[in-house]
């Protein structure tokens, strides 16, 4: 400690003093100014930290992140600038104190999103997924329509995380039909959320265009078991359209639960716009189904449409 006692007797200031340990101390000493460079939140000490951040040493490149991460929103572009060292520690660490930083952090993270290249974009879309900030949402979505596989992947995995701020975007996405791959990748996502988009899915099924609430029907039928009870309730809706969607939804998600509300559903002989029945929906289902008593009741409801006419 011979070197901090010389060192120090000088008449700097205690950041500087610190700087200068850091960048010429021995092993330990180095140590020691950047943890205490990080918890006095020094902005002149990024540059520094950056470059131990770079060092050779793993015990201080750890130390140099956590304070960069300490020092927050100052230290935000060089850990950005870090994600594109070669060293996978060095990005790893840098990651890590970006998502420590947390929100700060976020306004930069979407800028570099839209000029770094493929690799980094899927690094950045990861760390803004940590943080979990809604407002980097509209960013995920247009990253579905990257032409590369692994931004798509992050991006979809981003909003599945994200929950329920991601759902309407999605839902908006997934009735855009004038980018097939965007929408594509959309449902894919809300399928994977799962429960968190039923209620908005229910509901677009209600109130929706035609196209949209086949839609909505066709992803409710692929989430399965989560949508079965708001389905099971939309087979009471006064509107024939509704009540034909949610039995067709009902046979997507294959569930016997719904066997008993379908066989009801068969005496439905209302015609939608389109001229179809809500009975012929609701037979289509059970077959979907497939059970020994779904059968059983497609069956006899067949024979006895046979006898009417």
């Amino acid at each position: 400690m011979s070197w901090v006692m010389t060192h120090m007797a000088k008449p700097q200031s205690g950041t500087e003093s610190l700087i200068e340990a850091l960048q010429n101390g021995d092993g330990l000493v180095r140590m020691y100014a950047a943890r205490t460079l990080g918890s006095a939140r020094e902005p002149r000490a990024v540059g520094p930290l950056i470059d131990a951040l770079y060092s050779d040493n793993a015990q201080l490149q750890l130390e140099a992140a956590r304070s960069l991460a300490r020092i927050g929103k100052p230290a935000v572009a060089a850990l950005i600038a870090a994600l594109r060292h070669e060293s996978p520690q060095v990005w790893k660490l840098a990651a890590a104190a970006l998502v420590k930083i947390g929100r700060p952090a976020v306004s930069r993270l979407l800028q570099a999103l839209e000029r770094e290249d493929e690799t980094a974009r899927v690094l950045i879309i990861e760390i803004l997924a940590q943080i979990g900030d809604p407002s980097a949402i509209p960013a995920y979505m247009h990253a579905l329509a990257s032409p590369d596989h692994a931004v798509v992947t992050a991006a979809a995995l981003a909003l599945a995380r994200s929950g329920h701020d991601a759902v309407n975007p999605l839902l908006i996405a997934a009735h855009n039909f004038q980018n097939r791959t965007i929408q594509r990748h959309a449902v894919e996502v809300l399928k994977a959320l799962g429960e968190v988009s039923v209620a908005p899915l229910l509901e677009l099924m209600r109130i929706g265009t035609d196209l949209e609430r086949n839609q909505a029907a066709w992803i409710l039928g692929r989430i399965g078991k989560p949508a079965v009870p708001g389905l099971l309730e939309a087979l009471q809706h006064a509107d024939a359209r509704v009540r034909y969607a949610a039995a067709w939804a009902l046979g997507y998600t294959r569930s016997r639960a719904a066997v008993p509300a379908l066989t009801l559903l068969l005496s439905d002989e209302a015609y939608t716009p389109a001229g179809i029945r809500v009975c012929d929906a609701a037979a289509k289902a059970l077959e979907m189904i497939a059970s020994t008593r779904a059968l059983e009741q497609v069956r006899d409801w067949k024979r006895n449409q046979t006898h009417q006419d």
